[in-house]
């Protein structure tokens, strides 16, 4: 009984072992010497991220939240790769380096400080006074099987297209107005047959015709 009870001990330790190797095991290349995103590219994932997790049925520790929170109050942002990712199934390659920077690892760079300097995430960490956190079963899937990078870029885009639409609306009322143009051009009548709501709201209801 002795006997089986120690083999059934040493297997659970390996388990174990397994389980903590595979957490390290996120595979990542040198962000040094790729391409990287845009900062706010990644801050934009990093918040997702968190807004996710927070749901709580993504099987993590609050420490990992709270890791990714310490990210952005220190503003400490990893350096990902623009490359690595077609979100046919997560943006599996990108998130890994979110991950890979909560744990300190040495070959992560980030972004750190005011002036922005590249450093090692260990260093960052330690400038920081965070401590960097050991990711137990679940956690590395968690982090890494979804599509906050997808989701943070499209919330950007969607942003800066708004501004746009309002810079071409101002645009065309003073590009009519110096052409000495006429407001005619612009009656709801013409918006209306084309049922098309945004050509409403942009053609006369609160915009062109008002600038």
């Amino acid at each position: 009984m002795a006997g089986r009870q120690s083999i059934v001990s040493e297997a659970a330790g390996y388990s174990l072992d397994l389980v903590h190797g595979l957490q390290k095991g996120l595979m990542v290349e040198d962000s040094v010497s790729t391409n990287c995103m845009p900062e706010s590219w990644v801050r934009s994932a990093i918040l997702i991220l968190i807004n996710s997790l927070m749901r709580g049925v993504s099987s993590v520790r609050p420490i990992i939240v709270e890791r990714l929170i310490d990210l952005l109050k220190n503003d400490l942002i990893p350096r990902v790769p623009v490359h690595g990712s077609i979100s046919a199934s997560g943006d599996l390659s990108p998130l890994s380096y979110i991950a890979g920077s909560i744990q300190g690892k040495r070959h992560i760079t980030v972004l750190y400080g005011q002036d922005r300097h590249s450093t090692t995430a260990d260093v960052a960490f330690a400038e920081a006074g965070l401590k960097p956190v050991s990711l137990a079963a679940k956690e590395g899937i968690a982090l890494v099987n979804g599509t906050a990078f997808s989701s943070g870029v499209s919330a950007l885009v969607m942003h800066d297209v708004c501004g746009l639409c309002a810079l071409a609306q101002v645009l065309t009322a003073m590009s009519v107005e110096a052409l000495r143009g006429t407001a005619e051009s612009f009656h709801p009548f013409f918006a209306a047959v084309r049922t098309h709501p945004g050509q409403v709201r942009s053609n006369f209801t609160n915009s062109i015709v008002h600038y």
